[in-house]
């Protein structure tokens, strides 16, 4: 009995550490994921705490989609052995490491918790980055266009911006709860410097997200609708004044167009197989030397895997918004975790799905990580959730004992 709980307590600690340490960037998360997802299959073969099952309801789809990825990656690397090494999106994997077992021990505001605390060293990276002198003077001296843009302790600003609205999602939802005024403000002071980060950074996508966040927020709650309103008039305010006075990059809208006509015709040349996983680099087009993948999720899916790819990678989009949407139908009256976190998970959803309009985000193996945990977190739910009902369901009521 001590042993299994002391197992438990490693198990929730990997688990929390594996989910912030997105913040601290590729190296240090893909660690920190390795060793949970070790630990977790050790715990699986020793205590039976299974994981998601290739073939399991709820991961269908998702099994489908991977076994595509990893189809049209070897195909691709027969077809052409240029880059020498295979690449498939591998970081889809999380969505199996997250157990049922796991998520009836964890604490979930510890998770909101933990998430914030380890998310700090970024921030303050970020507004030290936004604040060099000699940053400053170049961008005064050539044009504030170029002020820098503050990535953290992640790859780049747009995956820095994304992840801090994934964090955001987390705390408006748990806004609504009862807090401590303490907790409360340091919530609040988290999601300003958040904010601003994302606005003196410029980065477009991110304002978006912020302001689609706080919309939901005010529209899903009566509590917060105050507050959310104001954060979204903030938003905008700062978003809007800070891109009136750097000035707005149109050269990174006409490359995107570029990239996307250049998916568009890589499309037309290799339509049912698709390119491969990661293999834009290697496929440049005669007529223009700019490559890279386009910046939408869906075009970017289906020039890698094809028509294929794209039909089960809209199989599986569905099946999660299913999934979710009956998670937060039932959110009240759930019984496996608090209503806050289901307004968290589909909040995080949206954003995804927003976020994959204007960028590659299930290429991207730090965003992919972190979004993937979060999947298998509500797949896991909705199947807990689900195995409840279906046990109340078989229970007989008192009236039928009594008749029988």
């Amino acid at each position: 009995m001590l042993e299994s709980s002391k197992a438990y307590t490693v198990h929730r600690c990997a688990f929390y550490w594996s989910m912030a340490s997105f913040s601290l960037g590729i190296a240090t998360q893909q660690i920190s994921f390795f060793l949970f997802f070790i630990a977790q299959a050790f715990l699986a073969a020793r205590f039976g705490w299974p994981m998601g099952g290739l073939v399991q309801k709820g991961y269908r789809a998702a099994s489908a989609l991977f076994a595509w990825i990893v189809i049209t990656a070897l195909v691709a690397q027969v077809r052409h052995p240029d880059p020498p090494a295979a690449d498939f999106h591998w970081a889809f994997i999380a969505m199996w490491a997250v157990s049922g077992i796991l998520l009836k021990h964890v604490d979930w505001k510890d998770i909101h918790r933990v998430l914030l605390v380890v998310s700090v060293p970024g921030l303050i990276r970020s507004v030290l980055w936004l604040l060099q002198p000699d940053e400053i003077r170049h961008a005064l001296d050539i044009g504030f266009s170029m002020y820098p843009r503050a990535f953290g302790l992640v790859s780049n600003a747009i995956t820095n911006a994304e992840g801090l609205v994934i964090l955001a999602c987390w705390s408006m939802a748990r806004l609504a709860e009862k807090l401590s005024p303490r907790e409360r403000r340091l919530i609040l002071f988290h999601l300003a410097v958040s904010i601003l980060i994302v606005a003196l950074s410029r980065v477009r996508s991110g304002i978006l997200g912020f302001s689609v966040l706080f919309f939901l927020a005010a529209l899903f709650s009566n509590r917060l609708r105050r507050i959310s309103l104001w954060a979204l008039f903030g938003t905008v305010f700062v978003a809007g004044g800070s891109i009136a006075f750097f000035g707005f990059n149109m050269a990174s809208i006409e490359e995107r167009l570029v990239l996307v006509r250049n998916g568009l015709q890589l499309w037309q040349i290799h339509p049912l197989l698709g390119i491969g996983p990661d293999r834009f680099e290697a496929f440049p087009l005669s007529d223009n030397t700019l490559v890279g993948h386009p910046h939408n999720t869906f075009l970017a899916v289906m020039v890698e895997s094809g028509l294929i790819g794209l039909g089960l990678y809209t199989v599986f989009v569905v099946a999660l918004f299913r999934r979710y949407w009956w998670l937060f139908k039932n959110r009240r009256n759930l019984g496996v975790a608090p209503e806050w976190v289901v307004k968290a998970l589909c909040f995080i959803l949206v954003m995804y799905m927003l976020f994959g309009v204007f960028d590659f985000n299930f290429g991207d193996s730090e965003l992919l990580l972190f979004h993937a945990l979060h999947w298998g977190m509500a797949t896991k739910l909705w199947q807990m959730a689900q195995s409840q009902e279906d046990d109340v369901e078989e229970t007989p009521s008192q009236e039928q004992v009594t008749k029988n």
